[in-house]
């Protein structure tokens, strides 16, 4: 009887702590600064249009600029095929479903800028520092058929995401 019950307890206090691990990353975050982070450089952007890294329980959506400033286009509706290359290399999203533990987040992409990376999982290591800070840490990449990016093992990205 005394297994049972502990088994019991067991279960019920990894579902409180599981839901507990999501709490804390559930919201919409507002990505302040970033960081590239390689052995011998760090190169930090603070970008003048915040982007977004939205949360549920079960998806997460990101969107920002790596730019300082967006250039927009002379005619919203009619853009030319520089201004359209322009807009897509100024501009990072991706959105999908996300699994987590007390340390890690890993996203799989249910739709992705780069065409092709649907179904590809991004790595992550975070750190609460309050109810309102989380410094997220992008450090491995997998793309849908298992391969790595080239800069895999060289470069992490650092996002530091405050509440919205």
């Amino acid at each position: 009887m005394i297994i049972i019950l502990s088994t019991i307890y067991g279960c019920a206090h990894k579902q409180e702590k599981r839901e507990e691990v999501k709490n804390k990353l559930i919201g919409s975050w507002r990505i302040d600064k970033v960081k590239w982070i390689a052995k011998d450089t760090t190169l930090l952007l603070v970008p003048n249009s915040k982007g977004l890294f939205l949360i549920t329980d079960s998806h997460y959506s990101i969107a920002w600029s790596p730019r300082e400033k967006r250039i927009p286009f002379k005619n919203l509706s009619a853009p030319t095929a520089e201004e359209t290359i322009e807009g897509f290399q100024s501009i990072v999203f991706n959105s999908g479903i996300h699994e987590s533990t007390d340390s890690t987040f890993t996203t799989i992409a249910k739709i992705a800028k780069v065409p092709g990376f649907e179904g590809g999982k991004q790595l992550y290591r975070y750190e609460t520092k309050n109810d309102s800070t989380i410094i997220l840490t992008l450090f491995d990449e997998y793309y849908p058929d298992n391969t790595k990016p080239n800069w895999s093992g060289k470069w992490k990205t650092e996002f530091f995401l405050y509440r919205e």
